[in-house]
């Protein structure tokens, strides 16, 4: 098992072949281990800051 933890209160762990974390909603998120830059997306996703298309 590894365990990474995030200034932003992120916590990942892998293990089993597995990453998981929990989303913003405090469900848990699992995705392959073997797709690193995958698991990075999602992650992104969730965290980067939302951009207004407003004009």
């Amino acid at each position: 098992m590894a365990f990474i933890s995030t200034r932003c209160g992120l916590n990942v762990w892998c293990c089993d072949g597995k990453f998981i974390w929990s989303d913003k909603n405090g469900a848990t998120v699992t995705h392959p281990a073997n797709d690193p830059s995958g698991a990075a997306a999602l992650l992104n996703a969730m965290f980067a800051p939302r951009l207004s298309t407003a004009a």
